[in-house]
């Protein structure tokens, strides 16, 4: 595999995109407040989100905590990866001469480009998913005192309207 094909392999987020969408999709379906987890999303975006589709909700806060580790250590070990791609190419451009072919120069230049990029966006998003249980925490302290201190939340949390089950 030539280092640019390697570069470009490595730089790919699409196995994470899904897994963030999924996730994104989930603290909808969860109802969630979309400010509760803008950091989940903007990972998504950042990723390459796609289209969410229908699927279900977290079955409680454990469960995505967890989600929301697994991937970060995922992105975690990609951006360790590709810092230890781009030392390799830079050392192989400072070992370059005369003599190297002019091909393999501008292949290690269009990698460290990919590499870079690829670097900013996995770093980004780790840092995005690091944010989200305090953004979590934050959205919903009030809910949290409420029921520290006993009482229990209206029926699925319809504060204003009170609807109650059928």
């Amino acid at each position: 595999m030539s280092i640019l094909n390697a570069a470009v392999a490595l730089a790919d987020t699409t196995d994470h995109a899904h897994t963030a969408t999924s996730m994104v999709g989930r603290c909808a379906a969860t109802g969630l407040a979309a400010a509760s987890y803008r950091s989940v999303i903007a990972a998504a975006v950042t990723l390459g989100m796609t289209a969410c589709t229908a699927t279900g909700p977290w079955r409680n806060d454990i469960d995505f905590i967890n989600a929301l580790v697994d991937l970060e250590a995922e992105l975690s070990a990609q951006a360790s990866q590709i810092r230890s791609m781009i030392a390799d190419c830079e050392e192989r451009l400072a070992l370059v001469d005369e003599h190297t072919p002019t091909d393999y120069v501008v292949a290690l230049q269009a990698a460290l480009e990919i590499l870079y990029a690829a670097l900013r966006r996995v770093e980004y998003a780790t840092n995005r998913l690091m944010a989200a249980p305090d953004e979590l925490g934050d959205t919903y302290a009030a809910a949290y005192s409420h029921i520290r201190s006993g009482r229990k939340l209206p029926y699925r949390g319809r504060f204003i309207s009170g609807d109650v089950p059928a």
